[in-house]
């Protein structure tokens, strides 16, 4: 549960390579090799694409056919990750940037417990969509209750300090 008192509910079929991607997206931020941000950078890029966002907007908007979702969130997590990465060179980086997303998206189904008509083309469409910001949402949770490495703080700090510094200003003569 998250602060605002939002339930979070994510899960995946064991051999969906969905545990996988949880444990190379957590280790990635738990490690620094990318920000704290970057799993919600990818549920504010993911969410624009999700058709039901209100019982009256799902009878009003539908789902495209032939949308290609997999390709369009492979192409969106990838930005996500260029844009966020700390420590490219890292194993938890590498780690995350092979992890096989596609292999996750395609195993993706409807959750069951949505409310809308199974027949509907857009909760196919959405599903992978829905998994991926599940899976985000999830480990952002975790991510945010982790306790400090002290090792890694001492690692940033070090970068920090050897960062060049602003030139002090001198008063005008």
């Amino acid at each position: 549960m998250k602060r605002s008192g939002e339930t979070i509910e994510w899960g995946c079929q064991w051999d969906s390579g969905g545990l996988d991607i949880f444990d190379a997206m957590l280790r990635a931020v738990a490690e620094v090799a990318v920000s704290r941000k970057f799993p919600h950078r990818v549920v504010e890029l993911l969410d624009a694409y999700l058709t039901e966002t209100s019982p009256l907007a799902a009878k009003a908007v539908r789902a495209v056919n032939g949308f290609p979702v997999q390709e369009v969130v492979l192409r969106e997590f990838q930005h996500a990750l260029d844009r966020q990465g700390q420590r490219k060179e890292s194993p938890a980086f590498r780690d995350l940037k092979e992890a096989d997303l596609r292999r996750y998206l395609g195993a993706a189904k409807p959750d069951r417990s949505d409310p809308s008509d199974p027949s509907d083309p857009s909760a196919t469409t959405e599903a992978p969509l829905r998994a991926l910001i599940g899976l985000c949402q999830t480990v952002a949770f975790i991510a945010r209750n982790l306790p400090a490495q002290p090792e890694l703080q001492s690692e940033i700090s070090n970068l920090k300090s050897a960062a060049p510094q602003p030139a002090e200003r001198q008063p005008a003569s």
